[in-house]
């Protein structure tokens, strides 16, 4: 605090330093305790000068005395707001933009106080008249004070955001809506006025102006994640809508939609004025790096609080299992959504574009998961956080401990329940999803052609990706359990045997059994083909079913069956 104090000060101590030296020289004898008057009858005919330099003094001397109060004001305020989110929404919304003013008045009375002491200093002791630099101090002054002003009226304009995703209207989503409000009542919340669904694994509710490809929506708006949707089960789903509904009911959101804006204005203010490089403003930006530090203090505290309060109404709507499932399954799939995202761009780069990626997302997660252990995935997830828009989350562990959870009973098996709460709430999900899937993959093909060159040949899957699609997902498939380890090696020497292959594309197909033909009517269909191929099938299968270290009958069936019909 102390050094925050200095930095704002200093410049006036130096003012007024210089000022005595100059004057000391010019009046032996002098001190500060002199008035004005005095000093002028013994100026020996240099009066104006004298005048001059002590009006600079005074200057400085209210320079520091404001930076004082200024400061004593903002620390005053911080230690009587606290973690009160009430307070510190109604103090610093109106306290930051005063403080940015009175700033920028010191920014202003230090130029001019610097200016007038270099030229005393200058033309006293060196006979110099320094125009040149006090013209690039007075023009970084002025620069500096636009800067400052400029930010102070960013703090104003009203905060809004940009999600991508599809408002509900309460005319055609009801069932959506009747469920929202039923569990609003449940937990003794406000309802959101506005429900907007997406692509991106996250939940959240904000008072912040909302804006979609559809337009803007002003008041209480609850984001819901449709892939996250259909993994979660209806009790989950009710544990993560029943804490955000939570942040109404605390109002929390009220509280990010008043501290938030200036909060993050302060952060911005730092960084423009960084940017600009201008020696006069870095003494304040220092400053203001720090209380804008100190602030953070408080709202880290703030954040982990209504968080842990909101995570008790999560829990009222389900139960601790429950909720700590889904917090769970939220922070694991989202790792699987980015490397879901990071396939989906390689697929563009090839021309070819998923139109579903809800459905993507579902077989990424179901055919992942499984490839981590249960230990391994926990120690990953408890020391992680859920990214909201406007602020952050506790870590995982501190949050589970919060409900009273043993997590030490979370099992694979759990996380691999895909719950599909989404069917019965959406009238045509199906439909639902492949918009917003055209809408995601509009900005994803836009990101990809800002770096790659798209390939714009036809990629239409052949009549051998079919083929080793189809029967690879019969051996997958075959002795009733999709196993991971079968997946993961059909899917890496797929890829490796045949360039065309796609992970997406077989994935689909281990999903969808059905839409398969038989495996005997595939090896008649396909008994004319090269002995070549038939031996780069056969030895593809055989690792297949090796893969989870058992031969099962049925895969042995299988097998048997290939080397008869193909006389192998």
């Amino acid at each position: 605090m102390a050094r925050t104090f200095l930095y704002l000060i200093g410049i006036p101590l130096v003012s007024i330093f210089l000022v005595y030296l100059i004057l000391s020289d010019i009046l032996p004898g002098y001190s500060f305790s002199s008035n004005l008057e005095a000093l002028e009858r013994a100026s020996l005919g240099r009066s104006d000068d004298i005048s001059l330099l002590y009006d600079f003094y005074v200057i400085s001397k209210y320079l520091i005395i404001s930076g004082v109060l200024s400061l004593g004001i903002f620390y005053s305020s911080v230690f009587y707001s606290g973690i009160d989110r009430a307070k510190n929404a109604l103090i610093f919304p109106k306290l930051i933009p005063v403080l940015l003013v009175l700033f920028s008045s010191q920014i202003a009375g230090q130029v001019i106080s610097v200016m007038g002491i270099l030229y005393f200093t200058f033309t006293f002791y060196l006979e110099i008249i320094p125009t040149g630099f006090m013209f690039i101090i007075g023009l970084g002054g002025i620069y500096a004070v636009i800067a400052i002003t400029k930010s102070i009226f960013s703090m104003f304009t009203k905060d809004c955001f940009f999600t991508l995703g599809k408002i509900m209207s309460q005319d055609t989503h009801q069932e959506l809506y009747e469920y929202v409000n039923k569990l609003s009542y449940k937990v003794k919340s406000e309802k959101p006025d506005n429900i907007i669904v997406g692509l991106e694994p996250n939940f959240y509710v904000t008072s912040v102006d909302v804006e979609t490809s559809d337009g803007i929506y002003k008041g209480k708006t609850l984001y819901l994640s449709l892939p996250l949707m259909n993994l979660l089960s209806m009790e989950q789903l009710n544990s993560i809508i029943g804490h955000e509904l939570g942040h109404f009911k605390a109002d929390d959101v009220e509280y990010s939609k008043n501290f938030s804006p200036v909060y993050k204005g302060l952060g911005n203010t730092i960084v423009a004025l960084e940017e600009t490089e201008n020696i006069a403003i870095m003494p304040l930006t220092i400053v203001l790096n720090e209380m804008l530090n100190t602030l953070a203090l408080n709202q880290s505290t703030i954040s982990r609080e209504r968080e842990f309060l909101a995570d008790k109404v999560g829990v009222e709507a389900s139960s601790p299992e429950a909720f700590s499932i889904a917090l769970t399954k939220i922070v694991i799939f989202s790792e699987f959504w980015e490397a879901m995202l990071d396939e989906n761009r390689g697929r563009i780069i090839k021309n070819r574009l998923s139109n579903n990626l809800s459905d993507v997302f579902i077989d990424c997660v179901k055919y992942n998961l499984g490839k981590n252990e249960i230990d391994e995935i926990k120690s990953t997830v408890l020391s992680k956080s859920i990214y909201h828009p406007l602020d952050t989350h506790p870590i995982v562990s501190e949050r589970i401990k919060n409900v009273d959870y043993d997590y030490a009973s979370l099992s694979v098996t759990m996380l691999q329940d895909i719950g599909l709460s989404s069917d019965g709430l959406f009238q045509d999900k199906k439909g639902l999803e492949l918009e917003l899937t055209d809408q995601f993959q509009m900005l994803e093909v836009h990101k990809v052609e800002m770096y790659t060159e798209i390939n714009t040949e036809d990629h239409e899957t052949d009549d051998v990706c079919i083929m080793l699609y189809s029967m690879a997902a019969a051996m997958v498939a075959a002795d009733g359990i999709i196993d991971q380890k079968e997946m993961s090696i059909a899917e890496d020497i797929g890829a490796n045997i045949y360039d065309k292959f796609d992970r997406v594309d077989f994935r689909s197909y281990v999903s969808n059994l059905d839409i398969i033909p038989s495996f005997a009517d595939m090896l008649v269909n396909l008994k004319d083909i090269d002995i070549k191929t038939k031996k780069m099938i056969y030895d593809y299968l055989l690792r297949i079913a090796n893969s989870d270290g058992e031969f099962h009958e049925s895969e042995k069936k299988l097998l048997d069956n290939l080397t008869d019909i193909w006389k192998l």
